[in-house]
């Protein structure tokens, strides 16, 4: 009789994923993986019976994370720039404090490692707060690939992030000349 499945260490092998991939990209090895969660690679297939699910599962959970974070506070009533500047601040933040799982993220979103699929039941996490259709509609990106739109705002999320990581206490200015940039691609 198979052992039931740990919630514990399922967390501990997605968590053990991202810092991998963060650091190594997306071809760390399962073995380093397994290893950073502190178990058997056979342990880690148990749970995920491929790379592929655990990146997908990955993807998900970080994804759920992200918008649980973002959600959190969400002033739904206020002006598309006030809502804009809460989701991109708290997007910010979110990078800032967990490192690992943003650099997965941009690896994951601009990669071809998640198909549509996976990308639409990621999406439907985040309620609906107005933003990315005007973010992708805007005149700026008119007639083009939403994914481009979406690359642009990850390209600068991610500079962003980089540079009010390494210089805290610089971390206010460059998340408000970020949104400045973010907001002008609205307006």
């Amino acid at each position: 009789m198979a052992r039931p499945r740990s919630e514990e260490k399922a967390l501990a092998i997605l968590e053990a994923a991202s810092s991998c991939f963060a650091e190594r990209g997306i071809s760390a090895s399962t073995a380093m993986i397994a290893k950073h969660a502190g178990l058997s690679e056979g342990t880690l297939f148990r749970y995920f019976p491929s790379k592929e699910a655990l990146i997908n599962e990955l993807y998900l959970y970080l994804k759920k994370t992200l918008c649980a974070y973002l959600s959190d506070g969400f002033p739904l009533s206020a002006t598309l720039e006030q809502r804009a500047r809460f989701l991109w601040f708290s997007y910010i933040s979110w990078g800032v404090k967990n490192p690992a799982a943003n650099i997965t993220l941009s690896h994951l979103d601009v990669g071809d490692f998640i198909t549509p699929e996976l990308k639409q039941k990621a999406a439907e996490f985040f309620p609906d707060m107005g933003i990315h259709e005007e973010f992708v509609q805007s005149t700026v990106f008119s007639g083009l690939n939403r994914g481009f739109a979406d690359s642009v705002f990850q390209a600068l999320a991610y500079s962003t992030v980089k540079f009010a990581a390494k210089d805290p206490n610089n971390a206010e200015a460059y998340k408000h000349a970020g949104f400045t940039v973010f907001w002008k691609m609205l307006e």
